[in-house]
């Protein structure tokens, strides 16, 4: 389980950042793996307004949005904005990555693309301000709505505090904690409780790329997905994603998720070709049909399908 912190805050150590140090602090104490981007420390251009991920889903501007960002939202489970309140909305720097992120809104709604991982992304906003109107968190909640929606994520909760604004005030707060502890559980305690499945590619065909998207379309909820190996590249690349994307399953800047913690930490292990893996009880190999051209590639798309469908329906191995 990836739990995504976007530290919203220009303040290293704020109260924001307090906040979401909280949050991704209960989060690891369910065994989830975590990650912070601060906008404010990285090069994120800013939205051209161009309009070419509406024709193509690929942004101009080849930055750490491209290179990171994106991929790290496409991985994670749990997508958490934290912002203290600027003039009724978040910080210009998280509102700038989240403009950025028009390209997986175009994926989603002009492609016409689903994220393998939509059916069980959760978003969280995290958020604090220093006067008590009652329309102080409107326009964030309005925003980070609008963006969960865009990065396919459900909006699973939220936590708001008004009259923060001095150093420590969020650390002094008296129920932060217990507040924090119970909306994590919420969240990420379904997620922690999913069995592990580990797709091995060592060859980097695809192969295992394709099993691990088709895997957590169908299966997310039950299954916490891992794919290893290295990433196709170039044509082969590009003709993966596109035999996935006929299919209607997005597979732009998935990236992998590496094996971090082994295999024995794995319930399940496919191996995709003949991977010098150690036999195991819980370990089956696929041997799959060689693609070369764009019609190979969408044949095995749907033998790949088939497999994954058959793997969580509990049939028979096959190889």
């Amino acid at each position: 389980m990836l739990v995504l912190g976007l530290q919203g805050s220009p303040r290293r150590k704020g109260n924001t950042a307090f906040l979401l140090d909280l949050f991704l602090e209960e989060a690891r104490r369910l065994g989830a793996r975590t990650e912070v981007v601060s906008p404010a420390r990285e090069a994120i251009v800013a939205c051209k307004g161009c309009g070419a991920c509406e024709k193509k889903g690929v942004c101009v501007s080849d930055d750490v949005m491209a290179k990171s960002i994106y991929p790290l939202l496409r991985r994670a489970d749990v997508v958490v904005a934290a912002s203290p309140v600027y003039f009724y909305g978040v910080t210009a720097q998280l509102k700038g990555l989240i403009d950025r992120c028009q390209t997986l809104w175009s994926r989603k709604y002009r492609l016409k693309l689903a994220d393998p991982g939509a059916a069980t992304r959760a978003g969280v906003m995290l958020a604090v301000g220093a006067t008590r109107g009652t329309k102080l968190f409107d326009g964030l909640h309005l925003t980070v709505d609008y963006f969960f929606d865009a990065i396919a994520a459900r909006n699973a909760g939220r936590l708001t505090y008004r009259g923060i604004e001095h150093a420590g005030d969020m650390a002094r707060h008296p129920r932060v904690r217990e507040e924090a502890a119970a909306l994590v559980q919420r969240v990420c305690q379904p997620l922690a409780e999913r069995r592990r499945i580990a797709f091995i590619d060592a060859g980097g065909t695809g192969g295992g790329m394709m099993a691990a998207a088709w895997m957590r379309h169908l299966a997310g909820a039950a299954w916490d997905v891992f794919v290893d190996g290295p990433l196709p590249g170039g044509k082969m690349a590009a003709l993966v994603e596109r035999a996935m994307a006929e299919e209607g399953i997005d597979l732009g800047y998935a990236g992998i998720q590496p094996l971090e913690s082994g295999i024995d930490a794995m319930d399940r292990i496919v191996v995709i070709g003949p991977a010098p893996v150690a036999e195991a009880a819980k370990l089956e190999r696929w041997m799959l049909a060689e693609a070369v051209d764009a019609a190979g590639w969408a044949r095995l798309c749907h033998e790949v399908r088939g497999k994954v469908i058959r793997l969580i329906d509990g049939a028979p191995r096959t190889s």
